[in-house]
């Protein structure tokens, strides 16, 4: 066990206590949890600006945990479940599309009023066709066993690309406070992204940091920090580790622009690699390939 971050007997989703040993990353030694993440972590570099702690929060805010149960070609057999990860880069709301007047409302019936939808990137692996789509839970907030989780179930898929790996997935959303909190996240996660690409414009090659957060295994969220590197085919490579599960992970890539990409897997050559780069023009949530 990973004596930094000792963990709580009987955390089945603690990663340095359920899964001590993977054949990728023994003892995850590099996997931060999100929860316990300081700035010091950062390269000596960059532990002096506030700005990357600030992104890194609303980043975690918007890294959801994806779980897909299908069931088995044989009936009598039980679901399959397979865990990944996912980014909310957009937010959909009902009416005027303001968050101010967003309220927790239940109608006479009791049902619960539906005020938007939030739109989610992950990977096509992940989540390939409507039927998948529909047997998706999506977990926000799922960062440790001191935070109360928001649970989404059943999406609508709106798009999907086999070949740069991406699928968009719609989940309904009813409270206001978590509706008011992801808004904030998506235009501060804006704003600063923007402000530390061009504070670094002109950074070294060996100062590219990659920082990944995502749900390996499965379990709580976890942050790697790492180094990019830019391949012709229109994806990136990184140092930062995954691991089984990590796929749909959101990425921060110092001096890429572009967030509307996730963690595929491993590149052919054997490095981990993103999603190629996509251009997403609302509100059709169309899909083009840069």
């Amino acid at each position: 066990m990973n004596a930094q971050f000792p963990s709580a007997p009987g955390s089945q989703f603690d990663l340095h206590f359920a899964l001590q040993s993977c054949d990728k990353n023994n003892n995850h030694e590099d996997f931060i949890p999100i929860t316990k993440f300081k700035i010091e972590h950062l390269p000596k570099k960059f532990q002096k600006d506030n700005d990357f702690s600030h992104l890194i929060n609303h980043l975690s805010k918007l890294t959801v945990k994806l779980t897909v149960t299908t069931l088995s070609p044989q009936s009598t057999k039980a679901p399959n479940s397979n865990t990944g990860n996912g980014l909310i880069f957009y937010q959909d709301l009902q009416g005027s599309g303001s968050i101010k007047n967003c309220k927790d409302t239940t109608l006479e019936s009791g049902s619960e009023q539906q005020l938007g939808q939030i739109i989610v990137l992950t990977a096509h692996h992940l989540v390939s066709d409507q039927n998948a789509a529909e047997k998706t839970e999506c977990a926000m907030f799922f960062d440790g066993v001191e935070v109360q989780p928001k649970i989404l179930r059943s999406s609508n898929l709106l798009e999907s690309c086999d070949k740069r790996d991406i699928s968009i997935l719609a989940f309904k959303i009813y409270e206001g406070d978590t509706v008011r909190e992801i808004e904030n996240s998506l235009r501060e996660y804006e704003y600063l992204s923007r402000k530390l690409h061009l504070k670094y414009l002109h950074i070294k090659e060996s100062d590219r940091l990659c920082i990944t957060v995502s749900h390996p295994h499965g379990c709580y969220k976890y942050l790697t920090l790492g180094h990019w590197r830019k391949h012709e085919e229109g994806y990136y490579t990184y140092t930062a580790k995954t691991c089984p599960s990590s796929s749909g992970g959101t990425l921060f890539l110092l001096g890429v622009r572009s967030h509307n990409m996730v963690h595929r897997g491993v590149s052919p050559s054997g490095e981990n690699c993103s999603s190629k780069e996509t251009v997403f023009v609302n509100p059709e949530l169309t899909l083009r390939e840069v």
